[in-house]
């Protein structure tokens, strides 16, 4: 019971300004907790709360991260990444992790179990491709709606891995894409239509690595700091 509670904790955690350096941590600990498995990861992320209580959230004003659109300061930039094939002894279903910002800060995010078995690191990265697509033709059509972006804006996603890249641009059905559900291939269809733009980012600029794997401690600093959490007391 106190285990469950403390899930359900860290979901409403999850939601509050705080939430996105922990939100893989309540992802992976959930299932642990449905199949009665020690809570290692619970206790763990509890005690990471505990320790970093004083870490918030800093908006830095209009700030332009995006190389394309210079002129973009109100235009939110989405990262996007997957950890393929999960556990051994599990599901052997991949994690999509994505998160968008904002004025040097998160606005958007979420590190989820992908519905489906992915065959190859390159569809892991697809199908959490088509994920944070969708949240980006939410978020782009809110901040049109807004005033802050036009029509012929694209909202910029970042990407790490070059395959996904190439699935999303390449419209022709092939070998390695053939068997891939539909509605994965949403990706092409905002893309040709303009609504987002897609771009490669090196592995260890990808905002994103932290909402779908476990990270290490050098890793896990460098998360924080891409994030753009600091400590509220200094």
């Amino acid at each position: 019971m106190t285990s469950r509670l403390g899930v359900g904790t860290q979901g409403a955690w999850v939601r509050n300004p705080q939430g996105d350096n922990i939100a893989s941590g309540a992802n992976f600990s959930a299932p642990k907790i449905k199949e009665c498995e020690p809570a290692k990861a619970l206790l763990r992320v509890i005690q990471y709360l505990k320790g970093t209580s004083d870490l918030g959230i800093l908006y830095e004003g209009p700030k332009n991260e995006i190389d394309e659109f210079p002129n973009a300061s109100y235009l939110p930039i989405g990262y996007t990444d997957s950890d393929w094939a999960g556990p051994l002894n599990g599901e052997r279903k991949s994690t999509s992790g994505f998160i968008f910002k904002l004025a040097g800060a998160p606005i958007s995010w979420r590190s989820s179990k992908q519905p489906c078995v992915s065959l190859s690191s390159n569809e892991a990265e697809y199908v959490a491709l088509s994920e944070a697509v969708r949240e980006a033709t939410w978020l782009r059509n809110m901040m049109m709606e807004l005033g802050f972006v036009t029509a012929k804006d694209p909202l910029p996603i970042r990407a790490d891995n070059k395959g996904s890249i190439d699935l999303a641009t390449v419209a022709a059905i092939t070998a390695r894409s053939k068997h891939i559900d539909t509605r994965f291939h949403y990706s092409r269809t905002q893309l040709n239509e303009g609504v987002i733009s897609i771009k490669h980012v090196p592995t260890e600029d990808m905002v994103a690595d932290g909402l779908t794997k476990p990270l290490g401690t050098v890793a896990f600093r460098r998360f924080i700091d891409l994030l753009g959490l600091f400590a509220g007391n200094t």
